[in-house]
């Protein structure tokens, strides 16, 4: 049992590095206004939040979708409730290939 708790938490650990990550490395890339599609909570042993969005680069439309993880199901509920269909929020677009994306709506300013 405890090894199951302790391997919550490293994957969750793992995710949140992930994420981060790859924050960092787009930080540059050109900004661009993303419309969310929807939003699903995935509650299985290791909880999170997949948001599905779509927006236009280079006059094309692209589809993304980025996935927060939980430790509590109650918070991933909670974090998929905030994504109406059609709200808007930023990410960032890879210039050198606008079909790649990278999104966090927490953080505006990135």
């Amino acid at each position: 049992m405890a090894g199951l708790f302790l391997d919550i938490y490293i994957v969750y650990v793992f995710r949140i590095f992930w994420r981060v990550a790859n924050l960092l490395r787009s930080r540059k890339w050109t900004k661009a206004t993303a419309t969310v599609l929807g939003s699903h909570p995935n509650l299985s042993s290791y909880s999170s939040v997949s948001v599905d969005y779509e927006y236009a680069a280079n006059g094309q439309k692209h589809a993304d979708s980025f996935t927060k993880p939980f430790i509590l199901d109650s918070s991933a509920k909670a974090y998929a409730d905030q994504f109406a269909r059609g709200m808007e929020f930023k990410i960032r677009v890879k210039p050198s290939d606008p079909s790649v994306s990278v999104a966090d709506s927490t953080v505006e300013n990135w």
